[in-house]
């Protein structure tokens, strides 16, 4: 108030009055006053007087705030921050899949797909590889299995293609499927096996192929077919195994479609032939030149069904002799029973205790058994009825022909005097039978040795009749076990004693003779 005053002036809006002061002080800033105030009032929060004398406070526009009392400036909201309304005293923070780049935002921006974002976000940050988002996102979400997100960024997943599979989630490729195995489906997690008679051979396969006409795989999970065997085929595709050729039919070549079919008398036995390297039954295989040769049924069977007879696997019938697996001639032998037959050849196929060619020859301790035919034991020789007959033929022999030189020496005179009316007849009769044993003899020995040294048999009947003659040979190994006694007789020995028995027989007879006519004449003396 002035001197002299008698009464106070109101203050002006933006001053205040102060006590006992004759002017007014304006109001600083950050406050305001109307008019007559004694005071300035602080501008709120969210509110602001910039300059001194301020009548009023201005409210903080979007984007800025104040949060304190009596302030004369507003605060821009920092980036990750916004404030949409005026007059505020904090910012808000942008929400997650949101961001606000720079200060004083009036409001936050949305991420765009393939990014994300947190609470107070500055920008937002690009999904990595096997995550993708869409707009406006707090985070990635994994890709499935199945499926895949290349590149960083992506907005969305890929189905894996044909020929992939990816089993876990998250991921930025797929997986080829391994030859063996293929997908023919997308958006898969995992590749199948190919069935047994399939095959992939490359990896990443959309599909298996099925095994060729020939050709076949008995396992899943395979690479390759595999070629059908020799002797077996293949009709058809996707096979899981071949089919084996029937009897009669070859596959010679692999991976046969079909099956040949033999010509007769070749033959493939059994199933799965892989040639016609056999021959049919009656037939056998002649391992020189090949082909398929019919046997002799009366002397050998060629009929064995499962590998086909050839030429060293013929089976000679009982009685029959073959010098070697290599020959083809087969004999009947002089004693049937001491050639076994069967697939053995020379001497293995003898009789136990015979040898030589037909087996005609006994071993030592051995005899020929004369109603058999066959090389028995010397052990048993003592016990057959033969060694009786021969002492009681021999003796009857001996004691016959001691009564004969008894009678020849007491009736000389008789028989001197039948002799010389019948000399002539006598003669001749003698000379007609000693030719006609002696040319036997000869024919029955040329034909026992022709055999026994080159195995060679005279026609039937013929040779049966000179067997009937055998007798003459005087060949007593025949009829008694002489070998028991003497030993193994060979065919040198016998051969000897069919000459030199006849002619000590001839010798005997003939000391008898003389004998007779030296008693004659000392009787007519």
């Amino acid at each position: 108030m002035a001197l002299g005053a008698t009464s106070c002036t109101a203050c002006d809006a933006g001053k205040r009055a102060v006590a006992e002061s004759v002017n007014c002080t304006a109001c600083e800033a950050g406050t305001y006053s109307s008019s007559r105030s004694e005071n300035c009032t602080l501008c709120g929060k969210g509110f602001v007087s910039s300059e001194p004398k301020s009548t009023f406070c201005t409210a903080c526009e979007g984007g800025k705030v104040q949060p304190l009392a009596g302030q004369s400036l507003c605060a821009s909201c920092n980036a990750g921050f916004y404030q949409a309304a005026t007059g505020q005293s904090a910012c808000n923070f942008c929400d997650g899949g949101k961001y606000s780049s720079s200060s004083g935002a009036l409001s936050c921006s949305s991420c765009p797909a393939g990014s994300f974002s947190s609470t107070n976000a500055t920008a937002c940050i690009d999904c990595v590889e096997g995550r993708y988002s869409g707009e406006g996102r707090s985070s990635c979400d994994l890709c499935e299995k199945g499926f895949y997100a290349l590149s960083a960024g992506s907005t969305g997943c890929v189905a894996c293609a044909l020929g992939t599979a990816q089993p876990r989630n998250g991921s930025s490729s797929c997986i080829e499927c391994e030859a063996g195995k293929y997908q023919s489906s997308t958006g898969q997690t995992s590749c199948q096996t190919c069935n047994a008679g399939e095959v992939s051979a490359i990896v990443g396969s959309a599909s298996c192929d099925s095994c060729e006409p020939g050709r076949y795989q008995s396992l899943t999970g395979q690479t390759a077919c595999i070629d059908c065997t020799v002797g077996t085929y293949g009709p058809s595709t996707a096979l899981q195994s071949c089919i084996l050729c029937d009897p009669g039919y070859n596959a010679r070549k692999p991976g046969s479609i079909s099956c040949e079919r033999c010509n007769p008398p070749e033959m493939s036995f059994g199933y799965g032939g892989a040639n016609c390297s056999s021959c049919q039954t009656e037939y056998y295989k002649d391992t020189l030149t090949g082909k398929c040769i019919q046997c002799d049924e009366e002397k050998a069977k060629c009929n064995n069904e499962e590998n086909g007879t050839t030429l060293l696997t013929i089976n000679v019938r009982k009685g029959y002799y073959r010098f070697d697996p290599s020959s083809e001639e087969i004999y009947e032998c002089p004693f049937l029973d001491n050639c076994q037959g069967g697939l053995s050849t020379g001497q293995e196929s003898c009789r136990s205790g015979s040898f030589g060619a037909l087996c005609e020859l006994c071993d030592d301790n051995y005899y020929l058994e004369g109603d058999t035919n066959t090389c028995e034991s010397c052990d048993n020789a003592t016990s057959g009825s033969k060694v009786i007959v021969l002492f009681i033929v021999g003796g009857v022999l001996f004691v016959l022909a001691i009564v004969i030189i008894v009678l020849m020496m007491y009736n000389a005179q008789r028989l001197s005097e039948f002799y010389m009316e019948h000399e002539e007849r006598i003669l001749q009769l003698s000379a007609k039978v000693t030719a006609l044993i002696v040319t036997m003899q000869i024919i029955v020995l040329v034909n026992d040795n022709h055999r026994d040294l080159e195995g060679a048999t005279l026609p039937q009947p013929y040779g049966r009749f000179l067997d009937s003659l055998s007798f003459l040979a005087l060949d007593m190994v025949e009829f008694v076990p002489l070998s028991c006694l003497f030993g193994r007789v060979s065919h040198l020995q016998g051969l000897m004693a069919w000459t030199v028995g006849p002619l000590s027989l001839i010798a005997l007879v003939s000391i008898l003779i003389v004998l007779s006519k030296h008693e004659q004449r000392k009787v007519v003396s």
